[in-house]
């Protein structure tokens, strides 16, 4: 498996070099000729910062990074928005139809496993602490953290991921995969 930030870092600098339109020119020997000025094709896919390189945005390199590794971004920043607003809003029936049972959590420093959507709105209190609350209200989708094994909130408390079904795994609905207690 590649290192998820050397992929980021090279489609970075293909996005960078990609907005160049300043390239130096090279004097050829008896060449009179002065070269004309070379217009942009559209606009770069990036935007310049102050030491004058073009940046992709993080949403970009995001988006990327999950087609790359795990499917369609706006499937996985529909679930990710959901469960921003069903946590905020303390709404257990929705945020518990976004989960992939059964799950395994970490309550108090030791693992348990909820069997099922009903086991999840009872264990409300254990599950969505206020540390979860406090990840999934501050985590920004451009700022996640994407590698093959879902998409990571906070330092790792929430993961999100396409969960097959069958075989063929073919359009795995996205589903919360992990809850857990970050580092300490």
């Amino acid at each position: 498996m590649k290192n998820v930030y050397v992929q980021m870092l090279a489609f970075a600098s293909m996005l960078a070099l990609a907005g160049c339109s300043d390239h130096p020119q090279v004097p050829v020997a008896g060449a009179d000729v002065e070269p004309a000025a070379v217009e942009p094709a559209g606009p770069a896919p990036a935007q310049a910062g102050d030491d004058g390189l073009a940046y992709a945005s993080d949403q970009e390199l995001v988006e990327a990074s999950i087609n790359q590794l795990l499917g369609d971004p706006a499937a996985f920043r529909s679930v990710f928005d959901q469960l921003k607003a069903g946590v905020a809003a303390g709404d257990r029936a929705a945020v518990a139809a976004l989960v992939d049972y059964p799950l395994e959590v970490t309550i108090d420093g030791h693992a348990r496993r909820i069997a099922d959507a009903t086991e999840f709105v009872a264990s409300w209190d254990s599950v969505i602490t206020p540390d979860i609350e406090r990840v999934v209200a501050e985590q920004q989708f451009e700022k996640v953290f994407v590698n093959w094994q879902g998409v990571s909130l906070g330092d790792g408390q929430v993961w999100i991921n396409g969960v097959c079904e069958n075989d063929a795994c073919a359009d795995p609905p996205i589903r919360v995969t992990a809850i857990q207690a970050g580092p300490r």
